[in-house]
């Protein structure tokens, strides 16, 4: 049986290896939900990240993290999600043909795609990058008629982290409006249902009652 990937062990030594080779001031983004945060702090990694101030993504949400610029942290992703057909010829495999299966299909999907689509995919980020930069101007006059500044953002983003913080659950006025919502559209389905039997009853007994065609 093989296992899950899904282990804290993962992360927890890709950090590591990251810190190591990089340094400080790297950001890092996987998918293992908020707990891994406070993983980090119980592990013998602490005093590394904090020393060289690891950005935890888990908290933030990408587009709002400075040094990350266009970066969507999905390439593992795009992997994984291309590889997910080995796992049917690889699933009752020993352990050796299982990683040999992989090996060559990575060897041959660098040989194959990545490095031919690499030089693509850097002047599409160069091209999609220049765009940005170029609406600035744009940008800046826009908020200037409206009276909006830089710090008016990064304030606004301040008080919803807060907000998101505190919320332990759906405040009660929204839940009340929900389920009011809900209330509403189970009684026009409920209606609509007995609108339709109604009339076909009504149907059924005319056709029952009407009166017959005289023979000729």
């Amino acid at each position: 049986m093989v296992r899950s990937g899904e282990l804290t062990k993962y992360p927890l030594a890709i950090e590591n290896a990251l810190l190591d080779t990089f340094g400080p001031n790297i950001g890092l983004g996987y998918d293992v939900g908020c707990g891994h945060e406070t993983t980090i702090k119980c592990s013998p990694l602490a005093a590394k990240a904090k020393a060289l101030n690891l950005t935890m993504l888990l908290k933030y949400l990408a587009m709002y993290v400075n040094g990350l610029g266009i970066e969507d942290l999905e390439g593992c992703e795009w992997l994984f999600s291309k590889s997910n057909g080995l796992a049917r010829s690889v699933r009752y495999s020993s352990m050796f043909h299982r990683k040999q299966t992989i090996r060559t299909y990575l060897a041959h999907l660098d040989t194959f795609e990545t490095y031919p689509n690499l030089s693509t995919f850097l002047v599409n980020n160069y091209k999609q990058a220049v765009e940005i930069i170029n609406g600035e101007p744009a940008l800046k006059l826009a908020m200037a008629k409206a009276g909006v500044t830089e710090e008016v953002l990064k304030n606004h983003l301040a008080d919803e982290k807060a907000y998101l913080d505190r919320l332990s659950k759906e405040p009660e006025g929204e839940t009340d409006q929900i389920n009011y919502y809900q209330k509403l559209v189970n009684l026009f389905d409920r209606r609509s249902a007995d609108d339709s039997r109604n009339s076909k009853c009504t149907n059924d007994f005319n056709s029952t009652n009407a009166t017959p065609p005289l023979s000729p």
